[in-house]
């Protein structure tokens, strides 16, 4: 039986977000993407250079054909318009479990319902459809903006694993890592409903 998270074609649909393959198609919208607000330039930050947007999607797909990452394009329903990346990736099939990651959203979408409907969306999938027994997101320590938008929206912090990446500073930062699992999804699925009645589509 295939495995519903490594699935090339999977597209998850919202009402202010869609969730479509990451295709090579998408670069030059992304590249305008990652560069409002000069996110790509902030240090704590792994948003990819503008300037290497291409190269970073052949990475992704690559790994993609491995089984190894799913990685979507996020498209703004508003505008039609790509607006960032996500994936799923470290999938166990034995489990199973799977991480959420490699994240990044235009910079003045912040705030509103595009991240949380996207997390809500690929939540389900992992735990509705997938049968997952847990999903993971990890963020860097000195994303503070990360990490109070994954509390935000109720996964619990796990632990914190010391000096696993280094910034762009050069600095030596920790992982965060945050987990919800199947027991705790309706709990997470019913708090996520309630903030998204809160937003009109438009």
């Amino acid at each position: 039986m295939a495995n519903p998270l490594i699935d090339p074609e999977l597209t998850l649909n919202g009402r202010f977000v869609d969730l479509v393959p990451l295709s090579r198609s998408h670069a030059p919208a992304l590249a305008v993407a990652v560069d409002d607000g000069g996110l790509y330039r902030q240090w704590w930050t792994s948003t990819p250079d503008p300037r290497h947007m291409a190269a970073d999607i052949r990475q992704k797909l690559a790994r993609g054909a491995t089984g190894e990452m799913v990685a979507f394009a996020i498209i703004d329903t508003a505008t039609s318009t790509p607006c960032g990346v996500t994936a799923f990736y470290a999938i166990d099939p034995t489990v199973p479990r799977v991480s959420i990651g490699y994240t990044w959203l235009r910079k003045s979408l912040w705030g509103g319902p595009i991240n949380p409907e996207m997390k809500y969306l690929m939540m389900a999938h992992a735990f509705e459809r997938a049968g997952c027994k847990a999903v993971e997101i990890r963020t860097k320590k000195t994303n503070r903006h990360s990490r109070g938008a994954i509390e935000k929206l109720g996964l619990s912090l796990d632990g914190i694993i010391r000096n696993t990446v280094r910034l762009r500073n050069g600095r030596i930062d920790d992982s965060y890592v945050y987990t919800a699992t199947d027991q705790q999804w309706p709990g997470i699925k019913a708090g996520l409903d309630r903030r998204l009645a809160g937003f009109t589509a438009g």
